[in-house]
């Protein structure tokens, strides 16, 4: 019943999925030298550069949805293993580089951003292994390509940023509490003056950057 409201490419889509043999020189064919490939590969792989299902071109886009397939036949078992255990720390720093962090728009980006990487993992071999259907689901930082490269080093990029600067957002976070009791000493002496004039402006503004030129020097910034 559900299926009837798909569109006739999603139904194709979920009926290779289901049984990829049913059109193995058609819409199965992609997910079955998939197979072949990473099964090929063994426990050590056949070397770089040495993958016959890939450079044979039996495997189609293997250089961009399917780059786990070609990496899988030329490394093997124990290089995947290695792959994913590298995933595994990128994910776990950033998720390090969050905890740290004091702002929350650093804090939020990077456990969204993290979570979003191990999504596209879990997506993508899913894909390329059978256990999902074939979707244009990228492998973060191994697949070829352009909006989804660039969009990835954008994350790393704030990612990084967030890293560098987690303890100077905890100083300028003290320095506006800090501007915030200068205010208050401009309020009061504007209030008590005999001339309320532009003077007790010049004077309070000048208080306020001498003071915070030597918070920020005591804070440890040049």
């Amino acid at each position: 019943f559900i299926i009837s409201f798909l569109k006739p490419y999603q139904k194709l889509r979920i009926l290779t999925f289901l049984d990829p043999d049913r059109d193995p020189l058609g819409a199965g064919y992609q997910i079955i030298q998939s197979k072949i490939a990473i099964g090929s590969g063994g426990m050590n792989g056949k070397g770089f550069l040495k993958g016959t299902q890939s450079y044979l071109d039996f495997l189609p886009e293997k250089h961009t949805d399917f780059i786990f397939t070609l990496f899988s036949e030329e490394f093997g078992f124990i290089g995947s293993i290695g792959l994913l255990i590298l995933y595994s720390i990128i994910i776990f720093r950033i998720i390090r580089i969050g905890s740290i962090s004091r702002s929350n728009f650093a804090r939020l980006f990077c456990f969204g951003y993290a979570f979003a990487i191990f999504i596209y993992i879990v997506v993508n071999l899913s894909m390329v292994l059978g256990l999902l259907p074939i979707v244009g689901s990228p492998l973060p930082i191994m697949s070829y390509g352009g909006s989804s490269m660039l969009a990835t080093m954008i994350g790393f990029g704030i990612v990084l940023s967030a890293k560098i600067n987690h303890k100077q957002i905890i100083a300028w976070c003290d320095l506006n509490l800090h501007n915030l009791s200068l205010w208050k000493f401009n309020f009061w002496l504007y209030n008590n003056s005999m001339n309320k004039n532009l003077n007790v402006g010049i004077v309070g503004a000048g208080i306020q950057g001498v003071s915070n030129a030597l918070f920020l020097q005591k804070k440890g910034f040049d």
